[in-house]
């Protein structure tokens, strides 16, 4: 391990006795090894043991082998296992994920820049989580539901997203002052449509109107419908029912429904207000934004759902209740 001593011993001997002597040291210090040689060897003997088992594991028979640790990897895997089949998971990665995996500085440079070392003014290795897909999780949805339910939540920290924001190009007005970009809150009820800068006097109505309306909807009774048909009429018809403008359409469809693009005005209206309404009842559930997001990233998902079978009892059920 000279390497670890960084340069050699260069003191020139003084005789027989001084090198017997420098000798005797050198036995006692590899007596009492280096923390670093310590966690070498210890490395050396979990990659031994890891691989026995895995030669063990490979000669026995299972029902289901499931490839990879994303998050319906694990899911299929721990539901299958609760119905007594006998399952092999394998991930050729050394961490959980797959593709929507949150990978520290090591990981990261392996995958995208190998044979590369980490820039030492990155800091610690522990402090970063990168995610490789990045997604905000709804506070209302059925994903947080589920962990909710199974209580998968005490093997994960989260955090709620401070706010929602969006930018736009104003036009001057009597109060507003000079056109341009301007970035705001975007409004989750009618409440916030009320006060929001994002829109004039009458607009911030008309959207109140609109919000009031999403919120008084039960999707399987078109008794709260009114005379709009959700399902035959179209989202830009729904719109023009509330006279709403393009600035307006423009923020509603893709930060509050958060539609990728405009195709959803010619669709049926349905889907638009379920997406809206998600947005509205996660609004203010943990915090004052309805996303969350999972302090070590998005890749600690599957890796709490594979550490608990029990669980998977719990999940089966209410997956079965739920869909």
């Amino acid at each position: 391990f000279q390497a670890e001593d960084g340069i050699r011993d260069l003191v020139r001997s003084r005789g027989l006795g001084d090198v017997y002597k420098r000798q005797h040291q050198r036995n006692l210090q590899n007596l009492h090894p280096t923390q670093s040689q310590v966690l070498q060897n210890l490395r050396h003997l979990q990659h031994l043991i890891c691989h026995n088992i895995l030669i063990q594991k490979m000669n026995e028979s299972y029902d289901v082998i499931v490839l990879g640790t994303g998050l319906k990897e694990c899911v299929l895997s721990g539901l299958l296992a609760v119905k007594g089949k006998k399952v092999l998971h394998l991930d050729r990665n050394n961490y959980y994920g797959g593709d929507t995996a949150s990978l520290n500085l090591t990981n990261l440079w392996k995958r995208f820049r190998p044979g590369q070392e980490v820039p030492k003014h990155y800091g610690h290795n522990r402090d970063w989580n990168v995610d490789l897909i990045p997604k905000f999780i709804m506070a209302d949805g059925k994903l947080v539901k589920m962990l909710l339910h199974t209580k998968v939540t005490k093997y994960l920290e989260w955090k709620c997203v401070d706010a929602s924001y969006v930018a736009q190009m104003q036009k001057a007005g009597w109060f507003s002052g000079k056109a341009g970009l301007t970035v705001n809150k975007v409004p989750a009820n009618d409440t916030e449509a009320l006060k929001s800068p994002l829109m004039g006097l009458w607009e911030k109505k008309r959207v109140a109107g609109l919000y009031k309306y999403v919120a008084n909807i039960n999707v399987e009774d078109k008794g709260t419908w009114n005379d709009f048909n959700l399902q035959t009429q179209t989202t830009k018809e729904l719109y023009e029912s509330h006279s709403l403008e393009e600035n307006t359409i423009d923020f509603l469809g893709h930060a509050v429904a958060l539609h990728f693009n405009d195709f959803y005005l010619y669709e049926p209206a349905i889907e638009t207000v379920e997406k809206m309404k998600l947005y509205m009842t996660s609004q203010g559930r943990y915090g004052d934004s309805p996303f969350l997001y999972p302090v070590y990233g998005l890749g600690g998902l599957p890796e709490a759902l594979a550490l608990d079978p029990w669980l998977w009892a719990q999940a089966e059920c209410w997956i079965e209740e739920t869909f």
